[in-house]
């Protein structure tokens, strides 16, 4: 990678003030900085490092539509927020650009896959693209096609398609295997299928995955990385997308990132399916009130509340005051 000198910077997470502390340190260290508010005004061109400030549903966000190359990306958490992408903390955010500076980095190529629905739509997933039925509890009846060729028929709660870096969260708590991101591979899971021979399935990247004859009592739907639905009727394909995703990681910071990813698992494997759920929706937004949880995951507030209860008992989800109304209760994921 060249030398850094043009960044752009992408901080929906702690307004003016953070943007400006960012931009002060950027300044001191010789580098250009510009702002852009949507993945269509990323340019390689323009600059040689993207900076984002946020959660990681933030990034996740972001790099849904983002279809042409973006530049390698270095990602920051926001301030008393802890995240899994992130390549350093906001409290320790200028040694981290000090070390993009003086070259001590390296930079990840992460697979990222894509969707096509019916009808032209196309969305991106660096983690995972499931297929679920659109209320909880009710099973999915759909048949997979690899490359032409038929592989099973199944109903069960649904079936996630996996990236290697997806490997480590929603698709291995549900029984996936843990794949190194090196590898060319996807992974497909099926989930709590009634079939209780059938598998996870590993296909190399380059397969033409599609899901079809599609089928339940309620509207189904795609979910790309946990934050967006889409309405799915009887088909959609499943693609390695046309350009990988680059992330700038600091020497020492990926594997204590993927230990806390795999413990975090283990810790839930035997909890209901709605508090892993709740759990990865926490992961990907950082703090979230009930009526935010309620309208992220779709699943009824008695079936958020019992999962909250589990997950906190666990000591892996802390429940917080909400500084902005006393009344009001904020959770988010305990460090670990």
């Amino acid at each position: 990678m060249r030398r850094i000198r043009r960044a752009t910077l992408y901080v929906p997470r702690g307004g003016l003030k953070v943007k400006v502390k960012l931009k002060e340190i950027l300044e001191r260290y010789g580098i250009e900085s510009m702002n852009f508010d949507s993945s269509d005004k990323i340019s390689g061109k323009d600059s040689d490092i993207t900076i984002i400030v946020g959660t990681d549903s933030d990034l996740l966000g972001l790099l849904q539509t983002a279809k042409g190359r973006i530049p390698p990306i270095f990602h920051i958490s926001p301030p008393a927020i802890e995240t899994f992408f992130s390549s350093v903390n906001w409290e320790n955010m200028e040694i981290g650009v000090e070390r993009i500076v003086e070259g001590d980095f390296k930079v990840e190529d992460l697979t990222r896959i894509k969707a096509c629905i019916e009808g032209g739509r196309e969305v991106y997933a660096l983690n995972e693209i499931a297929l679920f039925a659109s209320k909880s509890a009710l099973l999915v009846e759909y048949a997979l096609e690899i490359n032409g060729e038929s592989i099973w028929r199944d109903l069960s709660d649904g079936v996630i398609v996996s990236t290697p870096t997806g490997s480590t969260a929603y698709a291995y708590s549900v029984g996936g295997p843990i794949i190194s991101r090196e590898a060319d591979v996807l992974a497909i899971i099926p989930v709590n299928s009634l079939n209780p021979n059938r598998r996870a399935l590993i296909v190399p990247d380059n397969s033409r995955i599609i899901l079809k004859d599609i089928n339940s009592r309620v509207k189904c739907e795609i979910i790309a990385d946990g934050i967006t639905r889409y309405r799915v009727n009887r088909r959609v394909e499943i693609l390695k997308a046309e350009n990988s995703i680059k992330m700038v990681r600091l020497m020492d910071g990926l594997s204590e990132t993927i230990r806390r990813k795999i413990k975090l698992i283990h810790e839930v494997k035997d909890m209901p399916p709605s508090a892993k759920f709740v759990l990865k929706i926490l992961e990907m937004h950082g703090e979230l009130s009930m009526d935010e949880l309620e309208e992220l995951t779709g699943l009824p507030k008695r079936t958020i509340r019992y999962a909250l209860s589990l997950l906190t008992k666990r000591g892996l989800v802390n429940k917080i005051y909400n500084l902005r109304d006393a009344r009001r209760r904020l959770y988010k994921i305990a460090r670990i």
